[in-house]
């Protein structure tokens, strides 16, 4: 397998060894989803980022995918932090923002001075549902909202049964 540029990012700190661990691994082409995997279990880190430019000028535009050792994941912000720090700061970049296209919507990144601005996917409406449909399946959350955002699956592995009774999606 050929070596890529990568960089072991702690987001969330100034401090070495502290803070959320990720790996940014820069690929000038795309590969398969099993190439990333592999790679992501080598680094064996809780995230280990992709940034596939669509813009191979500037990085105004790009694609951004996240794999944990063992699988892909929609959405990560302190892998999208540290990719963004990489691409700010490490590699150069000169536009003042960044748009990432993620499973979970697009994502902007904005350098403001020295700090770095994130938005996070927001859905339109607010959406209540009994937690019990969503724990026993009955209900499909999916097919209200643009894109699937797995919310279901973390009520589902968070919350004592019984303790939740409605949950709203915004």
């Amino acid at each position: 397998m050929p070596s890529y540029k990568s960089y072991l990012t702690d987001a969330f700190t100034n401090v070495k060894f502290a803070g959320n661990q990720a790996a940014i691994c820069l690929i000038p082409q795309k590969l398969s989803d099993k190439e990333y995997q592999q790679i992501a279990a080598e680094f064996n880190l809780s995230e280990t980022a992709y940034p596939l430019p669509l813009d191979t000028e500037n990085y105004e535009t790009g694609c951004l995918r996240w794999f944990t050792p063992t699988v892909e994941v929609a959405l990560c912000g302190h892998a999208t932090l540290a990719t963004s720090h990489v691409i700010f700061n490490e590699i150069g970049n000169k536009n003042p923002e960044i748009t990432f296209e993620t499973l979970s919507g697009d994502l902007i990144v904005r350098k403001h001075n020295d700090q770095l601005v994130m938005n996070f996917p927001q859905y339109k409406k607010w959406i209540s549902y009994e937690s019990d449909k969503i724990l026993n399946g009955s209900l499909n959350l999916y097919e209200k909202r643009p894109k699937e955002s797995f919310i279901d699956k973390i009520v589902e592995l968070m919350t004592p049964p019984g303790k939740c009774r409605y949950i709203a999606l915004a």
